[in-house]
């Protein structure tokens, strides 16, 4: 990619910038355009600041209730509580209020189990783990062991235990439920759940992981606010990314508002090249938010230097992706391109106005893009601070 007029100018030289927290943070406050929306799920990028600090720089926040300062109420076996110790509400609030002030946009979501639970989270002898035909407990993880997602008495304690979270956040806590399956018996439990869920907290946002899965989603999306995609673009069937994005685009049309969804690829942190590729399609074919992060084993990451770019919000809705055929999308302060791998030739293209490169001073009123690159532009210099030594 290359921006014409004087010399060469590469955006992927802006991500080579070290960034301090602080710094960082403040140069983006300076900016009335919030940054892409980016997803932080249990994982903080490392930073200097507060742990608040760190996390008023995502738009979703996917926590447990215990990080927030909640505590479930004491119980031989910890997940049978369903109601919060009263004592304990207040701190989640004030989490909450502290976080609300730094970023009054961010959204958390509260991780409740209802596939899994840890071996001791109920009696062993409960008829809500899930068993094989010769009536033994079937592991999920070291640890951990699958659950009787069918079974209604199950359904109404986990939904009892949402209920209870998402009272004590006042409506500012949603919820993340993890891994969603398709056979018959499981879709009969998510959608009762959901139902019985929707009946007590009809407006609670909710995030559901669907793993490598971005096909045969359309069953669930209308009940929920949108799907986290666990390096579905990396799982595909056919190895067609721009079919990938043009699924994923309908099936969040399909969620409830406020949608939530949220697009993670994992990736080596020393390949900006893949982090800034998928951060561009995201942006230009969805509304979903984004994380680029090293695995499912923790979701850490790094901050990347056009995280913090001040592009403010979309002005119109995605294109639909078509193979060959660029993408372009405009936003308050910038604007997203892509070229499809698949276009037969290079693409000059005329700006709307002086764009900015993340990290550069110098203005471009044109771009060259080459067959499988994209940009993000801004109208204004924006520079990431160096970090402290």
């Amino acid at each position: 990619m290359t921006l014409p007029g004087g010399r060469a100018r590469s955006i992927l030289g802006a991500l080579a910038l070290c960034m301090g927290f602080a710094s960082q943070a403040a140069a983006e406050a300076a900016s009335a355009a919030p940054p892409p929306r980016i997803a932080m799920l249990w994982s903080s990028a490392p930073g200097a600041g507060s742990r608040i600090d760190r996390w008023a720089r995502y738009r979703v926040i996917v926590v447990s209730p215990g990080e927030l300062g909640f505590e479930w109420e004491q119980q031989p076996h910890k997940d049978m509580a369903t109601r919060l110790r009263p004592e304990s509400i207040p701190r989640g609030r004030a989490t909450l209020a502290k976080l609300r002030k730094q970023n009054p946009d961010a959204l958390v979501l509260c991780e409740l189990y209802y596939f899994e639970a840890n071996t001791s989270a109920y009696p062993a002898d409960s008829p809500w783990w899930f068993r094989d035909k010769s009536g033994r407990r079937q592991e999920f993880w070291k640890g951990c062991r699958n659950m009787a997602v069918d079974n209604p008495e199950y359904i109404e304690h986990v939904a009892q235990r949402i209920d209870a979270v998402v009272a004590a956040g006042e409506g500012r806590v949603g919820v993340f439920l993890d891994n969603l399956r398709y056979d018959p018996a499981s879709k009969q439990g998510w959608n009762a759940l959901l139902a019985r869920v929707r009946s007590t907290c009809s407006d609670a946002p909710i995030l559901v992981n669907a793993g490598w899965d971005s096909e045969g989603l359309d069953w669930i999306a209308p009940q929920i606010n949108g799907v986290l995609y666990e390096d579905s673009i990396a799982h595909t069937q056919d190895n067609d990314a721009e079919a990938f994005y043009a699924r994923i685009q309908r099936q969040g049309r399909l969620c409830r508002e406020p949608r939530v969804g949220v697009n993670e690829v994992f990736g080596h942190r020393d390949d900006p090249l893949a982090a800034r590729r998928e951060l561009i399609r995201t942006l230009v074919y969805t509304d979903l938010c984004y994380l680029f992060a090293d695995s499912t084993y923790g979701h850490k990451h790094d901050w990347q230097a056009e995280w913090g770019a001040p592009l403010g919000e979309p002005l119109a809705p995605p294109p639909t992706p078509k193979p060959g055929v660029l993408a372009r999308r405009a936003f308050a302060g910038g604007e997203v391109l892509w070229l499809p791998a698949d276009a037969p030739r290079s693409a000059t293209i005329s700006l709307a106005g002086p764009r900015y490169a993340v990290g550069q001073q110098q203005p471009a009123r044109q771009l060259l893009l080459n067959p499988g690159e994209g940009a993000l532009l801004l109208a204004e210099p924006f520079v990431p601070a160096a970090a402290s030594p």
